[in-house]
């Protein structure tokens, strides 16, 4: 059997920091969703509009309501309207 060359031994440390890395990074991704929707669903505006940047290039997409707000100000102007109605019906 001729040995392998060219080929980087097995390193089980890099892998499992590679692992690591990835659990870290969906367990943030979930950790901003779970976020992002309870302070919409607990009428949270400052909260809630702190998940966007402050730039006219950012963009809120819902499909299901088939809307579209582009750049912050829109967005937040759009919300808090929304938000504070909601908020005022629930009480």
């Amino acid at each position: 059997m001729q040995p392998m060359t060219g080929t980087a031994a097995p390193d089980p440390e890099a892998d499992y920091r590679v692992l690591r890395w990835c659990q870290v990074q969906r367990e943030q991704v979930w950790a901003f969703f779970r976020s992002f929707y309870s302070d919409k669903d607990n009428v949270n505006v400052p909260g809630f509009l702190s998940h966007f940047a402050q730039s006219s290039q950012d963009k809120y997409q819902d499909a299901v309501l088939n809307i579209t707000f582009t750049g912050y100000d829109e967005i937040a102007s759009n919300f808090t309207s929304f938000l504070n109605t909601r908020g005022g019906k629930l009480g």
